[in-house]
């Protein structure tokens, strides 16, 4: 049976974000254009400055650019209210941090159910599904342990964890690996492409680093504000050759 084309899930249009920093202006990004499609894992690479973080911000419904729009699923987020965005961002959206952003005053199995807790899934059901996702990261004998008792693997695999746990169609990771070890870095990559594809998802991942670029099936580079170059890897390219 032939392939079926991959559904464009994201489609950016003519973007633009400029900052006021007291006298001078700054732009973050220039008229951006993009098309991600359902199932890809899409690696936005540049340098510091490049306008990277930026565009995740724009993606994920933090914040609102000045001109042009994000159409994700069909919706045009960009003209979402708050609370618009907050339900949509909750229903759509997984995040991964390089920072963990793990609540210390809960339990891995507590922070891990935090989205499902938002969307109003009963207290015994989401810890349930929690620990049940934990097990699939490897922390099964970790559920009760507070983030100051585990190592920082131990807290990005929560992290991932509760990223994937309610199911999103998108995950955002933002230098997911920026502060572990190599190995760990592998283990981590190597656990969320797992998951990816599992559960047929897309992810946008921001990076400086390089070697994260040959988990993506895409990468996209920026500088200055703009995308300069957007290419399929290999594997991107046997993936999605019917795009």
């Amino acid at each position: 049976m032939e392939a079926q084309p991959k559904k464009p899930l994201i489609v950016v249009r003519n973007l633009c974000r400029g900052y006021r920093m007291g006298t001078e202006q700054v732009i973050a990004l220039r008229n951006v254009n993009l098309t991600i499609y359902e199932g890809e894992i899409c690696c936005v690479f540049g340098a510091s400055g490049s306008g990277k973080s930026t565009l995740l911000n724009q993606l994920a419904g933090m914040e609102k650019p000045n001109c042009g729009e994000i159409i994700i699923n069909g919706v045009p987020i960009t003209k979402l209210d708050e609370n618009q965005m907050a339900a949509f961002r909750q229903k759509n959206m997984g995040f991964v941090f390089q920072s963990y952003n793990l609540l210390p005053a809960l339990t891995a199995e507590e922070n891990v159910a935090l989205p499902l807790a938002f969307s109003g899934v009963a207290r015994k059901t989401r810890l349930r599904a929690a620990r049940a996702v934990l097990r699939e990261v490897g922390l099964g004998d970790r559920t009760r342990h507070y983030p100051t008792q585990m190592s920082g693997g131990q807290q990005q695999r929560t992290g991932i964890a509760r990223a994937f746990v309610a199911k999103p169609r998108i995950v955002f990771a933002d230098e997911p690996t920026g502060n572990l070890d190599s190995r760990t870095t592998t283990e981590i990559m190597e656990m969320m492409v797992r998951f990816l594809r599992t559960y047929r998802e897309t992810m946008v991942m921001v990076t400086h680093n390089p070697e994260l670029a040959v988990y993506a099936d895409r990468i996209i580079t920026m500088r200055d504000g703009s995308i300069v170059k957007d290419e399929y890897t290999e594997k991107g390219k046997n993936i999605h050759e019917s795009i």
